[in-house]
């Protein structure tokens, strides 16, 4: 089994604070390809062809058909 600490620096073992979260997936490209960490084409998911929509009510709990 693969253990890594996130938190934990990898060139002197001290600890690491989280000071931002990234999401926007142009940004996390950039920086990726920034530092030679993105994966070759090959590796990366097909394109998503299908949407599905979940019908949910006002408390955000699935409606189940029937």
């Amino acid at each position: 089994m693969y253990q890594a600490d996130p938190l934990v620096c990898r060139a002197c073992g001290g600890p690491l604070t989280i000071v931002a979260y990234i999401t926007d997936e142009s940004s996390i490209t950039r920086i990726l390809d920034h530092l030679g960490l993105s994966p070759p084409p090959q590796q990366q998911p097909p394109p998503t062809r299908e949407r599905v929509l979940v019908p949910v009510d006002e408390e955000a709990r699935e409606i189940l058909a029937g």
